[in-house]
């Protein structure tokens, strides 16, 4: 295949890149791509393919001599005189020649998958071998070290032997006497620590009966108390309300289950208390005791260090000339280090230029394998970093054992010097001597036994735990490879079917041409005879009509190319421009990097070098200092032991006096304890007795005023009856007129409660709203009920019920959490932010995660406002309020609507009602409680369960649509985002310009935190207003904040 343009031939070494574009054209024609495209082949040619018309150009050749356009397009084929050639046979061709492409690139990209392993594993040989070598070197200097030690030690030994057997004799008495003194005090410590911890023991727990006690006696009276509440609210309840009592004595049971809880949790803390308090004494003592294990030891080693500074002096020389060498061997096995490093760079520099080219001119032939190349390279690198990471453990691994081993040894060598100098001493002292060392001896064999012990233990812990993270960690490997294997395999399959679909799917449309060919050609033959004359005359002016209208378009379609090679000269020449420019910056970085590296070394070497000299001073100095120190040590040491003992036995005198004041003022606190234990029962007694006196006098009260209630009620019956009439076309819920009146009247009346009357009139609005509904009222109620019931059962099944959720985080509002839980919620870690937030909110309140859970916690904190700050006259300026606005409440769910206005009514009708019923309650606690309950409640009743959390929804998302719709700015700025108000489970994405109208409207102070990031960031809106609402959002949900969680 060869292509002509002013008598230049384009050479058969580009004939596989005409190849792909002819089957780039017959994929994007099979996908319905009709527009112009640009593709570049692997060898850099560039072609811009029309696939409206069939038709293609070259616009670049680089790597050659010369470089030209093309300015009109050319159709697929040899030339325009091939157009007619069987196309059949040329798609044969071109398959064979795209396998045997395929077939190129696969070898290619398996010899460059090869080449660059090969290239790691060389990597990781040469990293492997470095490393075997520094351990080598660290490993012959240390028995070096460890033979120069050993041989010093040996000298050591034999002067120290010589010259203690002569200070022996003279410091064999002072010694007698120095441990005499010291094993008296020690026990006397120990007898000490005992009594103490015994009497300090025998007071906590007599501490904690107490608190016990008094805790037990505090729950008695309270429980005591709310029976008696809870007696008399039953009472009331059972003459208003037979239903209320069942979801009564539901909330009881699950009071007393969480004061149940509460009191477990309380005895916990108690128990974890006393465990951190015996554990802190133990600790103390192990402490103790090494603190006395250390002076002994440090006195020991003083004694050695005046023998050892002579031989000293005589030593520094050799072993200043072995530092030296060693800083040398230091010194090259960096410079190596830097050159390797250096190379590695280079390397590495080069293998990102070349693919950079090869990444250029396969950009978009190969996007799918490059992709797959990345995340290749990603998980090579991330297991180079594994590797690398296990390596430096193991090596810091190797290394803290060597330094344990090291000290071990150390201090194996002092105890043999020990034991050697206690042979002596046994041997020249007397049996009494003898039998008292070797107690001292078990003493310290038991102790060191167990530390020995201790150690191991943490070693074989610490190592457990090092495999188990190796086994994880190589378990995880070995899952992600599997699962990279799998989808590379899934998408081989799949790209494998897909390629055998079309090549069957080709030749069956192949083979059913050619059949239709056949039969066709037939039947035109007999045709073609008749109807040859009136064709050729049409195809005369077709075919001049055709040469028209293709002029036209070849020269609007040049006017376009050539508009287009324009802007892509200019692009690209752009994104060259700014490659360089990356490239230079790079290059710059780079020597400063390495310029920065050397002067660092530099100034370290100088450092090093300061230091060694000021370190060989600061030691001379120090020996003289010590000599002096010790001399005079020795002085003090001898006047000290004298003092001492003076001032212990005045110690002990005063010990012995201040136990038996405690002991006295013990006995005398106990004596007090048991007098005010008589008090207190008296006392109770006694409150008891008049707790009943003034029950029987309550009861006898009530029996009075429910006998006043009946006779005014049935002075009042005539008068609701014949105001019946009038009301029946009202709201059902709303309050009589006679009620208002009441409520109009001035606040003292309800707060007078010596008046009998007053008492009447305040029970008079609940009971007389409960006489208006009659028999019919009480019918269209329960038809309301079942109407809105099945409104939203519908509603839940296209969408909350088509999601599986486990009972606990199905409720709607979760639980309280406390200041701990909401800073490991939100990852809060620093102690300034976390006071700060402490500040604000204390607590949260979880919410359930779906769509409505703004709605959720700003509608909720809104009806607790409602219900419990707002006063009468506010409540009903509220409810007026929404009837007044005409409030829709339409809502749009997938498979589900609502949106009919007499429906609507009834559920404004029913949200009012809800309302209503729950302000009716008088308990201001009971009122808060049963709106927790009523709102996070998920299952539906008839009877009106689990509608508020539904109606409130509906009321908010409907109350901020109409906010919006009647302010044109902020309708215009939102846009057609506004429409997500009403679906049902989706969020708005302008959402804080929905709180700030809530908040203008509702008169509200809102609080919004937003966290992310390990902080958290305030905004605040309408802070004038004084009902606060605290919002915590977590990118993709809300929560309800609380001032005071406690």
């Amino acid at each position: 295949m060869y292509k002509q343009k002013k008598n230049k031939i384009i050479q058969p070494y580009y004939q596989k890149p005409i190849q792909q574009a002819e089957f780039l054209f017959e994929q994007l024609k099979m996908q319905g791509c009709n527009e112009t495209v640009y593709f570049r082949s692997s060898q850099g040619i560039r072609y811009q393919l029309n696939l409206q018309q069939y038709q293609w150009r070259i616009i670049e050749i680089p790597n050659q001599q010369y470089f030209y356009q093309i300015q009109q397009y050319q159709p697929l084929g040899n030339s325009k005189e091939q157009n007619n050639i069987n196309y059949d046979e040329q798609r044969e061709q071109e398959q064979k020649q795209r396998e045997q492409y395929q077939r190129e690139q696969e070898q290619k990209q398996k010899e460059q998958y090869q080449r660059e392993q090969e290239q790691k594993q060389k990597e990781q040989q040469q990293r492997e071998q470095e490393q075997k070598q520094k351990e080598q070197q660290q490993r012959e200097q240390e028995q070096k070290q460890k033979e120069q030690q050993q041989r010093e030690q040996e000298q050591k030994q034999k002067e120290q032997q010589q010259r203690e057997q002569e200070q022996k004799q003279k410091e064999q008495q002072q010694r007698e006497q120095e441990q005499k003194q010291k094993e008296q005090q020690q026990r006397e410590q120990e007898q000490k620590q005992k009594e103490q911890q015994q009497r300090e023991q025998e007071q906590k727990q007599k501490e904690q009966q107490q608190r016990e006690q008094e805790q037990k006696q505090k729950e008695q009276q309270q429980r005591e108390q709310e029976q008696k509440q809870k007696e008399q609210q039953q009472r009331e309840q059972e003459q208003k309300q037979k239903e209320q009592q069942q979801r009564e004595q539901e909330q009881k049971q699950k009071e007393q289950q969480q004061r149940e809880q509460e009191q477990k949790q309380k005895e916990q803390q108690q128990r974890e208390q006393e465990q951190k308090q015996k554990e802190q004494q133990q600790r103390e003592q192990e402490q103790k005791q090494k603190e006395q294990q250390q002076r002994e030891q440090e006195q020991k080693q003083k004694e050695q260090q005046q023998r050892e500074q002579e031989q000293k002096q005589k030593e520094q020389q050799q072993r200043e000339q072995e530092q030296k060498q060693k800083e040398q061997q230091q010194r090259e096995q960096e410079q190596k280090q830097k050159e390797q490093q250096q190379r590695e760079q280079e390397q590495k520099q080069k293998e990102q230029q070349q693919r950079e080219q090869e990444q250029k001119q396969k950009e978009q032939q190969q996007r799918e394998q490059e992709q797959k190349q990345k995340e290749q390279q990603q998980r090579e690198q991330e297991q180079k970093q594994k590797e690398q990471q296990q390596r430096e453990q193991e090596q810091k691994q190797k290394e803290q054992q060597q330094r344990e081993q090291e000290q071990k040894q150390k201090e194996q060598q002092q105890r043999e010097q020990e034991q050697k100098q206690k042979e002596q001493q046994q041997r020249e002292q007397e049996q009494k001597q003898k039998e008292q060392q070797q107690r001292e001896q078990e003493q310290k064999q038991k102790e060191q036994q167990q530390r020995e012990q201790e150690q191991k233990q943490k070693e074989q812990q610490q190592r457990e735990q090092e495999q188990k993270q190796k086994e994880q960690q190589q378990r995880e490997q070995e899952q992600k490879q599997k699962e990279q294997q799998q989808r590379e395999q899934e998408q081989k399959q799949k790209e494998q079917q897909q390629r055998e679909q079309e090549q069957k799917q080709k030749e069956q449309q192949q083979r059913e041409q050619e059949q239709k060919q056949k039969e066709q050609q037939q039947r035109e033959q007999e045709q073609k005879q008749k109807e040859q004359q009136q064709r050729e005359q049409e195809q005369k002016q077709k075919e001049q009509q055709q040469r028209e209208q293709e002029q036209k378009q070849k020269e609007q379609q040049q006017r376009e190319q050539e508009q287009k090679q324009k802007e892509q000269q200019q692009r690209e020449q752009e994104q060259k421009q700014k490659e360089q420019q990356q490239r230079e910056q790079e290059q710059k970085q780079k020597e400063q990097q390495q310029r920065e590296q050397e002067q660092k070394q530099k100034e370290q070497q100088q450092r090093e070098q300061e230091q060694k000299q000021k370190e060989q001073q600061q030691r001379e100095q120090e020996q003289k200092q010590k000599e002096q120190q010790q001399r005079e040590q020795e002085q003090k040491q001898k006047e000290q032991q004298q003092r001492e003992q003076e001032q212990k036995q005045k110690e002990q005198q005063q010990r012995e006096q201040e136990q038996k004041q405690k002991e006295q003022q013990q006995r005398e606190l106990q004596e007090q304890k048991l007098k005010e234990q008589q008090q207190r029962e008296l006392q109770e007694q006694k409150q008891r007795e008049q707790q009943q006196k003034e029950q029987q006098e309550e009861e006898q009260s009530e029996q009075q005023k429910q006998r006043e209630l009946q006779q005014y009620k049935d002075q009042q019956n005539n008068y609701y009856q014949k105001n019946l009439k009038q009301q029946k076309n009202s709201n059902l819920n709303t309050i009589p007129q006679q009620s208002q009146q009441t409520q109009q009247q001035p606040q003292s009346k309800q707060h007078d409660e010596q008046k009998p009357e007053n008492i009447i009139f305040s029970n008079q609005n609940s009971e007389n709203y409960e006489n208006q509904i009659n028999d019919q009222d009480q019918i269209d109620k329960n038809q309301r009920q079942k109407q809105i019931y099945d409104q939203i059962k519908e509603l839940n099944k296209n969408s909350s019920d088509l999601r599986q959720v486990q009972e606990f985080y199905k409720k709607y509002i979760q639980g309280l959490n406390d200041r701990q839980e909401l800073t490991k919620q939100y990852n809060i870690k620093k102690l300034a932010r976390k006071q700060e937030l402490y500040k604000i909110c204390n607590g949260f309140l979880q919410v359930r995660g779906d769509g409505n859970c703004f709605y959720t916690a700003f509608g909720y904190q809104f009806i607790r406002h409602l219900l419990i700050t707002y006063n009468d006259n506010e409540f009903n300026q509220f409810i007026n309020k929404i009837q007044t606005i005409k409030l829709r409440f339409r809502i749009q769910v997938p498979g589900f609507q609502i949106d009919d206005l007499e429906l609507e009514k009834q559920i404004l009708i029913e949200f009012i009602y809800q309302l209503q019923q729950l302000r009716m309650i008088e308990d201001v606690q009971e009122r808060q409680q049963q709106l927790l309950i009523q709102f996070s409640e998920y299952q539906v009743g008839q009877d009106g369960t689990g509608f508020l959390y539904t109606l409130s929804t509906l009321f908010f998302r409907n109350l901020s649509d109409y906010l919006v719709e009647y302010d044109q700015e902020i309708k215009t700025f939102i846009g057609d985002d506004q429409k997500n108000l009403l679906i049902w489970e989706t969020e708005c994405n302008s959402n804080e310009i929905v709180i700030n109208q809530l908040a203008i409207y509702l008169q509200l102070n809102v609080i919004l935190i937003f966290f992310d990031n390990e902080d958290f960031i305030v905004r605040q809106y309408q802070q004038e207003n004084k009902n606060k609402i605290i919002l915590l959002i977590k990118p993709g949900h809300y929560n309800i904040g609380i001032e005071n969680a406690a």
